[in-house]
């Protein structure tokens, strides 16, 4: 059970740093579009990802 919360929680924590990264170089204008959108897309993914896994396990408690 501790092992998916980490799971989830890292899930929760890289795609927050993805979202982050995508923002920052939205702003500088120096990177493709077509990259940050993929970016950003598996990075809401995993955003829900870890919050469904998370809900699911501390349901259990």
């Amino acid at each position: 059970m501790r092992s998916k919360v980490a799971l989830g929680l890292a899930l929760i924590l890289v795609s927050t740093i993805g979202l982050i990264y995508a923002a920052v170089a939205q702003m500088e204008g120096n990177v493709p579009n077509s990259p940050l959108f993929g970016i950003i897309f598996i990075s809401v993914v995993g955003l829900f990802a870890g919050i469904v896994m998370l809900q699911n396990e501390l349901e259990g408690i």
